[in-house]
């Protein structure tokens, strides 16, 4: 098993999202090999516990050194004992009876996933994490105290009197802690659940092996999904098992739409805030039946009426900014299918895709033109400045991570700036479908 090619005397640093950035070391297989260069960075595991209710972890010693890969330990706090809880919350997700991630250090058991009033879970929070609660900004502390309550009610959280307060605390951005439960709220507010047919999915696939043809090609990108990051770093675990099962489980479920590449990045990105496999389904089928509606389907018709929509809006806010693209011969379908179809998981800082998808879950495909917009306004200056269509699709498409414009904060003011409606983003939907020839 080739996870992580690594002495064991210098393991990597692992950051607050999960991603590898100790010395650098290669990820994967020959084939799908990705080298991560050095970055200060403190270990962490505290993304795993924020987004578990619970979480019990065994330490292990490390493996003795043997001719084969092994699985990267990491850091595991000291546990203390606490009393039970009881969670508030009376949203309930799916409860996997035993699902194991291993993770270095040790193995980490998820015993449940369940956010139900009335059920207990022990959580064994360790001195370091205790004195960084304390450290926490008031302001966050706040925003969950909020969430949470927004959670424990029966409301719909996109309708009545609560949507603005949510579309305000979606846009400041949702707190770790909670953003799967408000993920998946936000799709499966209105989602009914078909009983049990997730594990008859699940059996079915396993029945079927890999005599699909869909499945071949799904096996050939889920190596390639997010191979830097601790939950599927190791192409044997189960990160990389339950991509792969509820990807081969959505293609059973819609035949129709099957399997189209970026989804892939979207189950990777929902399993890394969502614990649940049964949950993630049921939030990618709300999904691509709401909110990414048409984005999959095989002739990406929605993706490139979106693109021409794109034009339109950078024309009329930026008439110099279009005809400087336009000479060029850049335009939207160049980028717009990359950014849309992985909801910009491949292309911002890990903070801003986070603040993109708390915005997109609340409010839709504006979010994401917001967002696209933003990118161009913000570096409007040196895209003026870039000479050639190969330097302008350069920089779209390979977006500087450490340029300060791409920081969450300064995207928002970005997107803020433009001013877009739902209603008028369908109205130019309908002009494009009705001038444009999209088939």
């Amino acid at each position: 098993m080739q996870v992580l090619q690594q002495d064991w005397a210098d393991p990597p640093l692992v950051d607050e999202y999960g991603f590898y950035r100790g010395p650098k070391h290669t990820v994967g297989g020959s084939s799908n090999s990705v080298s991560i260069e050095p970055e200060v960075a403190a270990p962490s595991p505290r993304h795993l516990r924020r987004a578990l209710t619970l979480l019990t972890v065994t330490r292990s010693a490390p493996p003795q050194a043997t001719n084969q890969h092994q699985t990267l330990p990491l850091e595991s706090p000291t546990s203390v004992q606490s009393k039970p809880i009881r969670s508030k919350s009376t949203f309930q997700l799916a409860t996997p009876a035993a699902n194991t991630l291993s993770g270095a250090g040790g193995s980490m058991s998820l015993i449940s996933a369940s956010f139900m009033k009335g059920r207990t879970a022990s959580v064994a929070p360790s001195t370091s994490e205790t004195k960084s609660r304390c450290s926490i900004p008031a302001a966050v502390l706040e925003r969950e105290r909020m969430w949470l309550k927004l959670l424990d009610s029966q409301a719909d959280l996109k309708k009545g009197a609560c949507r603005k307060q949510v579309k305000r605390l979606c846009r400041d951005g949702a707190p770790a802690s909670l953003r799967g439960q408000i993920w998946t709220r936000l799709i499966l507010g209105g989602v009914t659940r078909e009983a049990d047919l997730f594990d008859h999915l699940m059996n079915k696939q396993r029945q079927i092996g890999d005599t699909l043809e869909i499945f071949d090609v799904i096996e050939r990108d889920v190596l390639r999904c997010f191979p830097q990051h601790s939950l599927f770093a190791d192409k044997e675990g189960n990160g990389v098992t339950h991509l792969r099962g509820i990807l081969r489980c959505y293609a059973l479920y819609n035949p129709d739409l099957g399997y189209t590449q970026g989804m892939g990045f979207i189950v990777g990105m929902l399993l890394m805030q969502i614990p649940c496999p049964e949950d993630v389904f049921w939030v990618l089928v709300g999904m691509i039946d709401g909110i990414c509606k048409g984005f999959y389907e095989a002739d990406l018709r929605r993706v490139r009426l979106d693109a021409k929509v794109f034009d339109l809006l950078v024309r009329n806010m930026d008439p110099k900014l279009f005809k400087h693209l336009e000479a060029n011969q850049v335009d939207g379908m160049m980028f717009i299918p990359q950014w849309f179809l992985t909801l910009f998981t491949s292309s911002l800082p890990w903070a801003s895709v986070l603040r993109i998808w708390d915005m997109f879950f609340c409010e839709g495909s504006k979010a994401l033109f917001r967002m696209s917009l933003a990118i161009l306004v913000s570096n409007r200056d040196h895209l003026l400045r870039c000479p050639s269509t190969s330097e302008i699709l350069t920089f779209i498409l390979h977006l500087p991570a450490g340029d300060p414009k791409f920081h969450p904060e300064m995207l928002s003011k970005f997107m803020m700036r433009v001013r877009l409606r739902t209603r008028n983003l369908e109205k130019l939907r309908k002009h494009v479908e009705e001038t444009a020839c999209i088939k």
